[in-house]
């Protein structure tokens, strides 16, 4: 869990809806308003901090700014009934992913499979959400984004590619089953979340603007973020960007705005999957082969000095269950952001800020 040191937990529903204000304040509308909070409300509660409670202000700086236009309304440009090319008309990530998985999940329980590539959209935020949407209806889901620039190929010192997140999520006996990693060793999001605590980086985190090695935040923020697994982490994002940018027909990373740049147009690409498992074989089968597998593994034999072994979605678990019902850590940093919103937005600060 990240900052359990925080000064004080407050419930999930009250940020929410001092959230909410602020969104509307910017221009966002309800309903845009609405999908964006529950992505954002469930990063918070899986632990996903980086990409949180601590985003209102960004995404709202950019609906002001004119980054991202609310309402948000999406073009599908191509249907080929299981294949879809959707434009997200520069509208919010969330909105266009959330629409977009279910309305996959839809068609894919009359064709088996459905897929969409999506242009013209902006940050998704988490993607685990959407991944554990199609996981808990019966479907296992797999989404790509690509993202503005922050990794050089391997021997360059020019960002070339986005840290390229994905996910995949199936269902389980005990909740699905659920991967999201980026591409690089860490997140743009939890690199500023360091920056704003006056911490350096751990090791082989990051490379300045020369592609050197560095444990500043800021000159990482300028500079290049490491991809995973050195060479293979490069791949796989160079693989990512071929299947969002490229399939889509929108730009590729080195096109994609930054989070920061609020005035300007994100053209973030995506990729979505959806798989029926009722079509391959039925879900129940499906569902006690995955829970054998999963227990096997929690079961096999322990490295020395080790006390358990984890499935991916475990520790967000844990993490959401603790958040659930003792609240939100509110830490300096989350504060902060939220304080700020609220001079920024002209939102009464409420008493738990105090």
């Amino acid at each position: 869990m990240t900052n359990t040191d925080a000064v004080r937990r407050v419930p999930l529903a009250d940020i929410e809806e001092f959230g909410k204000k602020v969104f509307r304040a910017s221009g966002m509308t309800e309903e845009d308003s609405n999908i964006v909070s529950e992505h954002i409300a469930l990063a918070s509660l899986r632990g996903t901090d980086s990409h949180g409670l601590v985003r209102y202000l960004m995404y709202a700086r950019r609906v002001k700014g004119g980054g991202v236009v609310s309402p948000t309304k999406i073009e599908i440009v191509k249907d080929s009934g299981a294949s879809l090319l959707i434009d997200g008309g520069n509208g919010l990530g969330q909105v266009v992913g959330q629409k977009t998985m279910e309305l996959l999940v839809e068609r894919a329980k009359k064709s088996g499979v459905a897929i969409a590539s999506i242009r013209n959209s902006n940050h998704l935020g988490a993607l685990a959400p959407y991944t554990i949407y199609a996981a808990n209806n019966g479907c296992i889901g797999l989404i790509t984004t690509n993202a503005s620039p922050r990794m050089a190929p391997t021997n360059g010192s020019q960002a070339m590619l986005g840290n390229n997140p994905w996910s995949i999520a199936t269902p389980s006996p005990d909740g699905p089953v659920v991967m999201d990693l980026a591409n690089s060793v860490a997140a743009l999001g939890k690199v500023r979340l360091i920056k704003a605590r006056g911490e350096l980086l751990p090791e082989g985190w990051a490379r300045d603007n020369e592609g050197v090695p560095t444990r500043d935040p800021q000159a990482a923020i300028t500079g290049l973020l490491e991809p995973i697994a050195g060479y293979k982490g490069y791949v796989m994002a160079l693989m990512i960007e071929l299947l969002t940018g490229t399939l889509s027909g929108g730009v590729p990373s080195t096109g994609v705005g930054a989070l920061t740049d609020v005035s300007r147009a994100g053209q973030t690409s995506h990729f979505f999957l959806a798989i029926s498992i009722e079509s391959l074989m039925p879900e129940e089968e499906f569902v006690a082969s995955a829970g054998k597998l999963t227990s096997d593994v929690r079961n096999s034999r322990l490295a020395k000095g080790s006390t358990e072994i984890l499935i991916p979605g475990d520790i967000e678990n844990r993490i959401s269950k603790d958040r659930r019902s003792a609240g939100i850590p509110l830490t300096d940093e989350l504060l902060d952001a939220l304080k700020t919103a609220g001079s920024e937005f002209n939102i009464p600060l409420p008493e738990w800020m105090n």
